[in-house]
């Protein structure tokens, strides 16, 4: 038995271009406007991850309790006039029910 340092487990997509899991939290960011997402991964692992306003616009239609994925596309540029460069994400739902029900199963223990 010891000390554990307790971290703020934030994803980074620069690192690592996937994440996915089951959505259990979504955090108002008042700051900066939109959410902050958690994740949980597995029984012992939850992250957060920054709602950018392209992963907010993405993620509106999911629900706590899904099953997603969010994978980084990289910097694209915008094709308004103005050019802006941008980070994209591709997000997706898993719709099989039984699978998310099993998944909200391990959750719920962690919890």
């Amino acid at each position: 038995m010891g000390w554990t340092e307790v971290k703020d487990n934030k994803h980074d997509f620069k690192i690592n271009a996937e994440l996915s899991g089951v959505l259990i939290e979504k955090e108002p960011n008042e700051e900066y406007g939109g959410y902050n997402y958690f994740i949980s991964k597995n029984a012992e692992e939850t992250v957060k991850v920054f709602g950018t306003k392209i992963l907010n616009n993405k993620l509106r239609k999911v629900e706590i309790g899904d099953v997603i994925k969010i994978e980084y596309l990289g910097i694209v540029q915008s094709k308004k006039k103005d050019g802006n460069e941008y980070h994209d994400f591709k997000v997706l739902k898993y719709d099989d029910d039984s699978r998310k029900e099993e998944t909200l199963r391990i959750d719920t223990k962690r919890l």
